[in-house]
């Protein structure tokens, strides 16, 4: 299973993830694609992960999800994408 989110490193070796758009903004603004089934149920797996953005910045990091009580598949796995990318990037270093 892929996460559908790219992951970015951080500053000491701390992967990251920038949360999606939300579907509607607060003043009415709606964000759209044109196969919805499809973005819906991506912003259905975001919304799992969404606890785990402690600070509210919608950036979520790999300490963060590390925190955070992964319960679904896709936490699982980007938690454990994120941490290979950082075993990974220690290994180039």
């Amino acid at each position: 299973m892929s996460s559908d989110i790219t992951v970015n490193m951080g500053l000491n070796n701390n992967p990251y993830v920038i949360m999606p758009l939300k579907k509607e903004t607060d003043n009415g603004l709606k964000v759209t694609t044109t196969d919805n089934k499809d973005f819906s149920d991506f912003m259905n797996r975001v919304d799992e992960i969404k606890a785990a953005d402690t600070n509210k910045d919608n950036v979520i990091s790999l300490k963060e999800l590390k925190n955070y009580d992964c319960k679904t598949e896709f936490a699982k796995n980007l938690l454990n994408t994120m941490e290979q990318m950082a075993k990974d990037h220690i290994l180039k270093g």
